[in-house]
Order: C-alpha cells, then sequence, then structure tokens
C-alpha cells in the first residue's frame, strides 16, 4: 500500500468515527431535551419512558408513578420548571456494547408556597440556599415564591436492550440505586 492510500484510509476511519461521534451527541442532546421540555410542561408520568428500564428493576415503574401521582395531588405547593438549558455533554464513554455519557444542564425554579408565614418562608430559604448557593435563591416573599437556579445533571445510556438514549438523573441521594445500575469506570470517569 501506498503512503497516498494509508494516509487516504486514515482520513476515512477518521471521518466515519467523528460522524458517529457527532451523531450520538446530537441524539444525546435531543433526548435531553425532550426530557426537559415534558418536565417543563409537568407531564411527570411522561418522563417515564425517557427513564433507563434497569432503574424499574429496583424501583418497580408502577410505584414511581403512583408516588408521582400521590405528589402532584397532595400538595398545594405550585411548581414551575422553566428556561431549561444544555450546559454540556461529555465524551461518550462505551462499556461493552453500552454507551454512556454525562449531561450538564441548568433551570429555573419557581416554587410558590401559599400557605407559608414570612417566618417559614425565611427559614425555607435558607434551608434551599444550602442546597443551591446562596445566589441562586431569591424570595418574592408577597408572592411566596421562590425562584432557584438549579444547575444539574443526567447520565445518559444507550444500551443495545432499549430503543433511543434513556436517563438516569445524577443526584447525591440516588447514588445508592445509580452503583447498583451503572458500572464503575462509568461513575468513576463521568463526573
Amino acid at each position: 500500500m501506498t503512503m497516498n492510500k494509508i494516509w487516504l484510509l486514515y482520513l476515512l476511519l477518521f471521518i466515519q468515527a467523528t460522524s458517529f461521534a457527532q451523531t450520538d451527541v446530537e441524539a444525546i442532546r435531543q433526548t435531553a431535551e425532550i426530557y426537559m421540555e415534558i418536565v417543563e410542561q409537568k407531564k411527570y408520568q411522561k418522563t417515564m419512558d425517557y427513564l433507563y428500564p434497569k432503574l424499574f428493576d429496583l424501583v418497580p415503574r408502577s410505584l414511581m408513578e403512583e408516588a408521582l401521582k400521590a405528589q402532584e395531588e397532595q400538595t398545594d405547593i405550585e411548581l414551575e420548571i422553566k428556561d431549561s438549558k444544555i450546559e454540556a455533554v461529555s465524551k461518550v464513554l462505551r462499556v461493552e456494547a453500552v454507551k454512556y455519557a454525562l449531561v450538564n444542564y441548568s433551570f429555573l425554579m419557581i416554587m410558590t408556597i401559599p400557605e407559608e408565614d414570612k417566618d417559614g418562608l425565611e427559614m425555607m430559604k435558607g434551608l434551599f440556599e444550602l442546597n443551591y448557593g446562596a445566589k441562586n435563591v431569591s424570595l418574592d416573599v408577597e408572592k411566596r415564591a421562590f425562584s432557584i437556579n438549579v444547575a444539574s445533571a443526567a447520565y445518559l445510556i444507550n444500551d443495545p436492550e432499549y430503543d433511543g438514549w434513556k436517563l438516569l438523573e445524577r443526584k447525591k441521594e440516588l447514588l445508592p440505586l445509580l452503583e447498583k445500575i451503572l458500572p464503575k469506570k462509568v461513575l468513576k470517569k463521568l463526573k
């Protein structure tokens, strides 16, 4: 093989690998954007279709759906999610036949609590500031409304057992479940 043919072959392989990577990133972004749109529209039951199905081996889908329904019905707190935005998408990591990526995203959460007095609101503000950072939390006492800028992340998983990219939220309180579902290599490399 001449040097020109080797170079051409290398170039074709590089272009093909780049196009696959670009396709993955585009599919990841599209899945994350659709998921965030569904959350903004408060179609919480529909979000289940985007979750990685292996989660339901540990926590049955029916149980999660019941909890979501009860949460919607039993609270007088008004919750609005808006201005969702993807901040970054990691490189895709392949472990055996499964692909993984981490998506960092942000959104504005507006929480209106109609039955709380001023002291209770101030206490809640302090708790929100501990969780989200003081610069990310504001309180309109008159409207009894919090505006919270939230930064979050989710693992996106493309498993050949399932159709398309699926999602698992990366949250500290979910770590015990994530450790049972995701390979250690993924948890270590995608932070």
